[in-house]
């Protein structure tokens, strides 16, 4: 499995599960194009390049898991810079097909889905999640457990539909400054999939005939092989930076449960004020992983996705 690809939604996990989904576009931005669906997975498109195949081929090789994950537990800490800066310690725990526990350590608040439904946690209360005043809450719980999935299929190469795959000729001229001379120094591939869901809003409708398509521009160690930066986007147009468009550096790789791992990621946004668009020289969030406290073989079942609430007091739903 390409290891260094499914570290990227790794990041995702986190990000999604620990800041809030941003608000809609209000410019009406066009949803992405969507995936053929004559797609099949670990099937590269019939015009990659012998030069890309052979780059998608050393960025997997070697990092086949011996078993997939159905289940992670994973503890971080999360910086965040803005109007409104905060530092928190998160834990999710995650387990096939879509059960999901985050909490914030500080407060106890987070959320909870699984086989008695969506819940929030708020400290010592569990409040149900049910119509439109949970809407929000389950739109955050959706959009953690869509990319936690992606995540999963990743680390399997059969899994993964490729709609597009290719060698740029050159570092993207998007890296603020400070990223250029290091993002000189990597292995660049461009690669679109409807697998690599990495963003804070939910994800447009699927059309009749497909599913979004997304696209992420890595950039490799040429001797590692670990994925140091990343840009993803929605869409297989001309590369821009919009604003759901991130920038990711991955840094301190480590080996867990057959994995690269990185320990911490600087995630950046982009420069609303540059012309030509940029990213941002400072990262807006910053995420660092408890390597103590990460467990992807997580022996997880129905009962750590349940409240405490008896069932009769949420009608036994």
């Amino acid at each position: 499995m390409p290891h260094g690809v499914a570290g990227v939604l790794f990041a995702g996990v986190l990000l999604c599960a620990a800041a809030p989904a941003q608000d809609d576009d209000p410019g009406g931005a066009p949803p992405p194009p969507q995936a053929d669906d004559a797609l099949r997975p670990g099937v590269l498109p019939a015009d990659a390049t012998p030069a890309a195949r052979a780059a998608w081929a050393v960025l997997c090789e070697g990092t086949l898991a011996p078993e997939p994950i159905t289940a992670f537990d994973v503890s971080f800490h999360l910086r965040a810079r803005g109007e409104e800066p905060h530092d928190v310690d998160t834990r999710i725990r995650f387990s096939s097909p879509g059960y999901l526990r985050s909490e914030v350590r500080e407060t106890g608040r987070g959320h909870l889905r699984g086989d008695r439904g969506d819940w929030l946690l708020d400290g010592e209360r569990e409040v149900r999640l049910l119509g439109r005043e949970g809407a929000e809450d389950i739109r955050q719980i959706e959009e953690t457990v869509a990319v936690a999935r992606n995540f999963i299929a990743l680390t399997d190469p059969r899994s993964v539909r490729i709609a597009g795959l290719d060698l740029p000729e050159a570092p993207p001229p998007e890296l603020p400054a400070g990223l250029a001379e290091h993002g000189a120094r990597l292995s660049w591939l461009s690669l679109l999939s409807p697998d690599l869901r990495l963003s804070l809003d939910r994800a447009p409708p699927a059309a009749a005939h497909g599913v979004p398509l997304y696209r992420a521009l890595i950039g490799s160690h040429p001797r590692t092989g670990n994925i140091e930066l990343a840009i993803l986007q929605e869409g297989d147009g001309p590369r821009r930076i919009g604003r759901t468009t991130l920038l990711l550096e991955l840094r301190g790789h480590f080996e867990r449960d057959g994995f690269s791992i990185p320990r911490e990621v600087l995630i950046y946004g982009a420069d609303a004020t540059a012309r030509p668009a940029q990213f941002v020289s400072v990262p807006r969030v910053q995420l660092w992983v408890d390597d103590e406290g990460l467990d992807l073989r997580a022996p997880l079942t129905p009962a750590d996705f349940r409240p405490t609430t008896p069932p009769a007091a949420d009608g036994g739903r």
